[in-house]
């Protein structure tokens, strides 16, 4: 499977045979009226041009890839997200089977931004999330979401955020907040071989999975810098495992047979005890 990495440079290259193909058929489509001194000539190389135009727009440029993941039971599953603005009516659109907290994170991730002093470009921004047939739930798609408009924004660097997976609710001022399954997205992006980004409330957990550098950021603005070079986030400590507090005992309990019994199939099953 290519990485993020070839995907960009593999765009790269289209573009530039997609201009020199235009070039090529404006030339040839002027035939002998070719000379760039004439108005004919020049008009005649504007209307190629604006022919081509589409296939050379903002759209197939401005676009940025995040990795992020979706849980299904113990498991972590790959997912890509992908941004695009493009010339249009404004709106912001999530598609790839969202459910409802996915849905509403157009909402924090507008507030966070504009937290930041940040508005959304008047554009239409397109947000999916890859592959389109596996749903997706939880709050975590927020750090993702705004990182891949930030990189299409051309706030941070496209390239840079292929290296990593990122999961992390975003709180309307712009905070990281924490959200399940951080454990699990560090050991997928350890078999990933990649690094992770988190709320630094759950860094300690991630540094678990060993073999991974790990960003855990408080915020949006503190994440950007530590991208950008002008600041420096510190290693999350790792994480100590709390003894477990010894509860009741069924051996405290003298006699009961039958109802020691029931607790224990019960327990056993996963079953309710009241009916």
């Amino acid at each position: 499977m290519p990485t993020h990495r070839q995907i960009l440079a593999a765009r790269r290259v289209t573009i530039a045979l997609v201009k020199m193909v235009a070039v090529l058929l404006t030339l040839s489509a002027g035939g002998e009226h070719c000379q760039l001194d004439k108005p004919a000539a020049k008009r005649q190389t504007l209307r190629g041009w604006r022919r081509w135009r589409p296939l050379l727009g903002e759209g197939l440029l401005v676009v940025a890839l995040v990795r992020t993941v979706a849980y299904l039971g113990l498991e972590a599953r790959s997912v890509e997200v992908q941004c695009q603005l493009a010339s249009g009516l404004p709106r912001f659109s999530v598609v790839g089977l969202p459910d409802k907290a996915v849905s509403e994170s157009r909402e924090r991730v507008q507030a966070a931004l504009a937290a930041m002093g940040l508005a959304l470009p008047p554009k239409r921004i397109t947000v999916n999330l890859s592959p389109a047939d596996l749903p997706k739930d939880g709050s975590h798609y927020d750090l993702p979401i705004a990182l891949a408009l930030l990189g299409a924004m051309g706030v941070v660097d496209r390239e840079q955020l292929a290296d990593f997976v990122a999961v992390g609710e975003l709180a309307l001022d712009g905070r990281i907040v924490g959200s399940p399954g951080v454990l699990l997205a560090a050991m997928h992006a350890s078999e990933a071989e990649c690094g992770l980004i988190c709320p630094a409330a759950q860094g300690a957990e991630a540094r678990w999975a060993s073999g991974i550098p790990v960003i855990a950021a408080p915020d949006l603005v503190s994440l950007l810098g530590h991208l950008k070079g002008t600041q420096q986030l510190s290693a999350p400590p790792l994480g100590e495992v709390e003894e477990a507090v010894p509860g009741p005992d069924l051996k405290q309990v003298k006699g009961q047979e039958t109802a020691k019994r029931a607790l224990e199939i019960a327990a056993a099953g996963g079953h309710n005890l009241l009916r």
